[in-house]
């Protein structure tokens, strides 16, 4: 959804409830999941004064964080089967093999997000490497805190971070490995040129 479909929705109704949400915790609302990344400026009509954070991780890493949820049983058996959220482009590859699926969900999430994030004013959405949050996760809360504080948002310690996130494993179980993965990357970036 995009902000051409906020004439569909109760505008007003989805205000009042994250005011309250707000109201009730007495903080500012903040939601990460993965699904918003395709409603961004939907988002963005709904809530002018939003701040976005972009989460970039290797697209490698993200592809083996995909096969290895299918292959836990957490994701779709069969391939029509489309695991999590689906890109602009989802349809396209509804048959194709589980790497190819997944290289695609994260090469045209990239992409998508790119689009939008183009489209608001830049100075609203910080982007912060996976590899660091996880090497330094101190600095990395630093750099998001005074993205939000120049934001308008006031913030509070209210727990103590570790020094380091140990970053998931590489290795994928009953998806193929690293070489079928690249494989799948350049046959999906192939299609977007």
């Amino acid at each position: 959804m995009d902000e051409l479909d906020a004439a569909t929705l109760p505008v007003e109704t989805i205000r009042r409830t994250v005011q309250a949400v707000c109201e009730v915790l007495g903080a500012p609302f903040l939601n990460k999941n993965v699904m918003l990344s395709v409603h961004m400026r939907l988002l963005d009509s709904l809530f002018p004064d939003c701040l976005f954070a972009h989460l970039r991780r290797d697209p490698v890493d993200r592809i083996r964080s995909i096969l290895r949820a299918r292959a836990n049983e957490q994701g779709p058996r069969t391939r029509r089967e489309w695991w999590s959220v689906k890109p602009r482009d989802w349809q396209r590859y509804q048959d194709a093999s589980h790497p190819v699926q997944a290289a695609a969900q994260v090469l045209h999430l990239h992409r998508d997000v790119s689009r939008d994030v183009d489209h608001m004013v830049a100075q609203r959405c910080v982007v912060v490497d996976y590899a660091d949050r996880c090497a330094n996760p101190r600095a990395t809360m630093n750099q998001i805190g005074e993205f939000l504080e120049s934001g308008g948002v006031s913030l509070s310690d209210h727990a103590d971070v570790p020094d380091r996130f140990r970053e998931p494993s590489k290795h994928v179980t009953n998806s193929g490995g690293d070489a079928e993965i690249r494989e799948a990357l350049i046959q999906v970036e192939s299609g977007i040129r």
